[in-house]
């Protein structure tokens, strides 16, 4: 009996590893504090030009401009801008 205990120890043992290399992790990578300050760094610098330019143009929102501007007339309509 101690030699298939053995044997089927050593089976179980090799399985246990095959199927533990198969698992993926389910955890995050780690990401170096350094790396993460980057990270931060670029995204706010990418929020402040968005910004600017926005700022520059006007609006903070170009889509709405075209929208907001395509419904006003150029010029009144001659009859109706005479009415009292």
């Amino acid at each position: 009996m101690n030699r298939k205990k053995k044997i089927n120890q050593t089976l179980k043992h090799k399985a246990k590893k095959a199927n533990a290399k198969l698992q993926t992790t389910r955890k995050p990578q780690n990401i170096a504090k350094a790396v993460r300050e980057a990270q931060a760094a670029t995204m706010i610098a990418d929020t402040v030009t968005a910004d600017t330019v926005a700022a520059d143009m006007g609006t903070a929102d170009m889509g709405t401009v075209d929208m907001v501007t395509a419904d006003i007339p150029a010029e009144p309509e001659p009859g109706l801008a005479a009415q009292p």
